[in-house]
């Protein structure tokens, strides 16, 4: 909710237009919604614990330990993670699981065609 009036207020600032605000809205709505943890599993049957903040950061938990952080932003039908340090940024696109699937899973397709099964946890 922070975000939403930090955002309001620099919009009411800079004089931005309705379209604008209306759109910066849509974003801060959008990143709520996908905030939260989720198990992502690798095609080799490893895994990790994908935290992802409304704030646009994010961590990778594995074995209980953060192994990576960053920031991810949505571009389009992507989702890009840009990892702190020298790692490479990576984009995902998201689509419907193989079967069988856990219910509410779904695949994040990597820009290389890796395929990861991702399942929402509840927080």
């Amino acid at each position: 909710m922070r975000l939403l009036a930090t955002i309001s207020l620099a919009c009411v600032l800079s004089a931005c237009s309705a379209t604008e605000t209306n759109e910066t809205v849509q974003e801060a709505e959008s990143a709520d919604s996908v905030a939260g943890r989720y198990e992502v599993s690798r095609p080799d049957g490893s895994g990790f614990i994908s935290v992802i903040n409304a704030d646009g950061t994010y961590s990778e938990i594995v074995d209980g330990e953060e192994s990576v952080t960053g920031k991810w932003e949505a571009m389009g039908e992507r989702t890009c993670y840009d990892p702190d340090g020298p790692m490479e940024p990576v984009c995902y696109t998201f689509g419907e699981p193989g079967e069988p699937a856990p219910e509410g899973a779904f695949s994040a397709i990597a820009e290389d065609g890796t395929t990861f099964l991702v399942r929402p946890l509840e927080n």
